[in-house]
């Protein structure tokens, strides 16, 4: 009988990190449980609404592979750090308005 191991999807495994850090720093500025249940649950909200995934699919003739999958590597780069800067002004709007509404 073989063991079926199954590993969470990326997105899975995004958001999981994704928690883990609204989390801590909801700690580390002494939010209340109740806040912090609340915006953690507005942002995976949040995220499953806005994920994205592209696929690329390349026909590479005139430049050598590698200087195209460093220009790539450099645009994934930037849209990663572009979502995170997102994600972050995101948070910061659902803090807000969570305690604004009075959960802490």
């Amino acid at each position: 009988m073989s063991n079926i191991i199954e590993f969470p999807t990326k997105t899975v495994r995004d958001w999981i990190s994704i928690e883990n850090t609204v989390r801590s720093l909801l700690n580390q500025s002494n939010a209340s449980d109740n806040l912090t249940e609340v915006v953690v649950d507005r942002m995976k909200t949040a995220l499953e609404e806005h994920q994205f995934e592209y696929s690329l699919s390349l026909n590479v003739q005139e430049e050598p592979v590698e200087k195209v999958n460093h220009k790539i590597a450099d645009f994934a780069n930037a849209l990663q750090e572009h979502s995170n800067n997102l994600l972050l002004s995101r948070l910061f709007l659902e803090v807000r308005l969570a305690q604004a509404e009075g959960h802490g």
